[in-house]
């Protein structure tokens, strides 16, 4: 494939009256001459000779084309069949979506947010990313990942490249992983373009703050108790599933009994506020 600007070379023989004209030309449906022997470097002398030719591609579009090389001598002889080579012009580079995580191992750990993958670092586990790449003219070539933790052994693997599609590897972390933060991974077309995609690993180890909970505190008869609560805030991977719990123990004489501090879950995950607790009973504390 061609980009950018390329240097086109060739040989021109006549053992008679020598070469006078080599005239190169281009054909994707029309015929346009690139060069002729006044701009052909240096200018063909009779006998035999080499010349180039400078073709900027960028002015052209993508595609598919032939070059023709027509070569007249000083006899005005042009040859009967001139030399044609078929060349694939490709200066737009490949095309990256949007990058996507898939948790392979530790999936209780981590936690997908866009291209941001927020880890435990206290845990282990593994998230697959894909790169999805595409390419209408030369096609994708490879898509390299890079090494996230440089010279770190942590998280795995080092730099790697996937030369098939779906492009796409996995990278794992163990206990003690440090936040990679911003990076990049880069897609290659058979012309040598290349475009990147950004994304992010970060670590979480602190738990959400500020949630609170209130229900009646009072004897009241069994029936149906609201419980109004709110999540708090999380300033790492963001506040995930709410779980509301309950512990309970007897009410003799007035008094309650000594809670075990085993709790079990109440309703659904991700109750809305305020809940209604309809399962509450007759001599118990909660």
């Amino acid at each position: 494939p061609f980009s950018n600007t390329v240097v086109i070379t060739g040989t021109a023989t006549d053992g008679n009256s020598g070469v006078a004209n080599v005239r190169l030309e281009r054909d994707n449906g029309s015929v346009v001459a690139l060069c002729g022997s006044s701009n052909l470097t240096p200018p063909p002398p009779t006998g035999s000779t080499a010349w180039d030719c400078t073709w900027n591609t960028t002015l052209v579009a993508d595609g598919t084309y032939t070059l023709r090389a027509i070569i007249t001598d000083g006899a005005g002889n042009t040859n009967l069949t001139p030399i044609e080579r078929i060349v694939v012009v490709d200066n737009t580079p490949p095309v990256v979506g949007a990058l996507t995580w898939t948790p392979v191992t530790g999936t209780g750990y981590q936690f997908v947010s866009g291209t941001t993958l927020w880890v435990n670092p206290a845990q282990s586990g593994s998230a697959r990313l894909t790169v999805p790449a595409t390419d209408a003219g030369t096609g994708v070539n490879r898509v390299d990942f890079p090494d996230v933790d440089g010279a770190g052994s942590i998280w795995t693997p080092g730099a790697s490249s996937d030369l098939s599609n779906p492009y796409e590897t996995v990278y794992g972390w163990s206990a003690g992983a440090t936040s990679p933060n911003g990076q990049s991974v880069t897609a290659f077309d058979n012309a040598g373009k290349s475009t990147t995609g950004s994304f992010t690993i970060s670590t979480d180890n602190a738990p959400p703050s500020g949630g609170s909970i209130s229900y009646p505190n009072a004897i009241i008869a069994p029936s149906a108790v609201s419980v109004t609560f709110t999540s708090g805030t999380d300033g790492g991977a963001g506040v995930g599933d709410r779980q509301l719990q309950r512990d309970e123990t007897t009410f003799i004489n007035g008094v309650c009994g000594v809670f075990p501090g085993t709790y079990t879950n109440l309703g659904a995950v991700n109750p809305t506020s305020p809940y209604s607790d309809a399962t509450v009973a007759t001599a118990k504390c909660y």
